[in-house]
């Protein structure tokens, strides 16, 4: 009798052991299993993330900023830069933290588009006229001298001369119009030709030698070839001499070749270039010149 209340009892005891053990399974909270990534972004790049808990029967995603989620995957872009404590709650008792750093968003540098031509608005037949593409974020750029057609030259700075008196438009184009060219117009007129009020041969000093005219005007222009200040002795020769006509012309070794200020600009240019003489051609009347005698 004994013996078989023990075994009754070891039964019992079995039997409540199991259901003990079946009930703390049943309700057992398994570990959360979630990722979320990446965790340093900068503003306006999303995060993802997603929950694979086992038996998991409510899910919700709290953002540290009042915004929450309640499916177990998704994406989410937070709107101001900091620091978010991201929380993972399963079954409205078990949770997991994420930290995610937020940083302001990049800004990207504007890129000046700003496209200009530096030319003279006129010119003579003949004259080799200076053209200059100007612009911060140039790469590349094409010269059409006569309208749009062939291209006449690649270079940001280019010489080019007309055969023919005339209004023409000049177009420049850039990687940064190339919508949109931009435009110049210039007004050729012919050669200028020399009146009878000119004085060919200037006069000198007594006893032979360079009038005291010619010498400044050298000196100055070796000045200018020689890389020093362009726009003082520029100016200088510009007002003294040429009356403030910069399109004076200008021989080189008895050959046409540009008129001042395109030939200034070329010894700015081409630096050290050699001059022996300059002999200025003076108007009478007015005591201006009226061409300009370079020997090389």
């Amino acid at each position: 009798m004994n013996k078989k209340l023990i075994l009754l009892t070891c039964g019992i005891y079995l039997l409540l052991a199991g259901l003990i053990y079946i009930s703390i399974q049943l309700f057992k909270e398994n570990p959360i299993q979630a990722n979320l990534y990446p965790k340093h972004i900068f503003l306006g790049a999303p995060i993802s993330f997603n929950d694979s808990t086992k038996n998991a029967r409510s899910v919700l995603w709290e953002f540290g900023n009042g915004d929450t989620y309640m499916k177990p995957k998704g994406q989410y872009i937070f709107k101001e830069p900091g620091q978010y404590k991201v929380r993972l709650t399963v079954n409205n008792n078990t949770y997991q933290t994420f930290l995610v750093d937020v940083a302001p968003a990049i800004k990207k540098a504007k890129i000046d588009s700003t496209v200009k031509i530096i030319a003279e608005a006129s010119g003579i037949t003949g004259q080799k006229i200076h053209f200059k593409a100007l612009g911060k974020n140039i790469d590349w750029c094409e010269w059409h001298f006569n309208g749009m057609g062939k291209i006449d030259s690649r270079a940001l700075e280019s010489f080019y001369s007309y055969n023919k008196p005339g209004v023409y438009q000049v177009y420049l184009i850039t990687n940064l119009n190339f919508n949109k060219p931009q435009k110049h117009t210039i007004h050729i007129e012919p050669q200028y030709k020399i009146t009878e009020n000119i004085v060919v041969k200037p006069k000198e000093k007594a006893g032979g030698g360079k009038s005291e005219k010619e010498d400044e005007f050298l000196t100055l222009l070796k000045e200018i070839a020689n890389g020093n200040d362009f726009n003082k002795n520029y100016n200088f020769l510009l007002k003294k001499y040429l009356c403030g006509n910069s399109k004076i012309p200008v021989t080189i070794n008895g050959n046409k070749a540009s008129d001042f200020y395109s030939y200034c600009q070329g010894l700015q240019i081409n630096t050290n270039t050699q001059i022996k003489s300059a002999v200025l051609e003076m108007n009478t009347k007015t005591n201006c010149a009226t061409r300009i005698n370079i020997i090389k």
